[in-house]
């Protein structure tokens, strides 16, 4: 067992827009770091639940498709004021 070096430990993470509005649009983004230099970040898997119903997301300007979960669990964490919240979600991220 070697440990990885430093330069293979690339992660993308997405970043939430705070927004006051909790019916507002949520705006993302995703951009490329190292796990060893990572901002803090909280880790979500949304591919539970019933796909129906998807929902709409804009990362960067680009409309994505996500289950209705997701959609949920990203209005009730996103942020109200000031700093972008770090996340890293399976299915946006892999």
């Amino acid at each position: 067992y070697l440990p990885l070096g430093p330069s293979t430990d690339p992660i993308p993470l997405l970043r939430l827009k705070p927004d006051a509005n909790n019916t507002a649009p949520l705006h993302c983004t995703i951009f490329h770091t190292t796990l060893s230099q990572a901002p803090p970040y909280k880790a979500l898997s949304y591919t539970w639940g019933c796909s129906s119903g998807s929902r709409e997301i804009l990362i960067v300007s680009e409309v994505v498709t996500v289950r209705p979960n997701l959609m949920h669990a990203l209005q009730r964490l996103r942020p109200q004021s000031r700093e972008d919240l770090g996340l890293w979600i399976d299915a946006l991220c892999i």
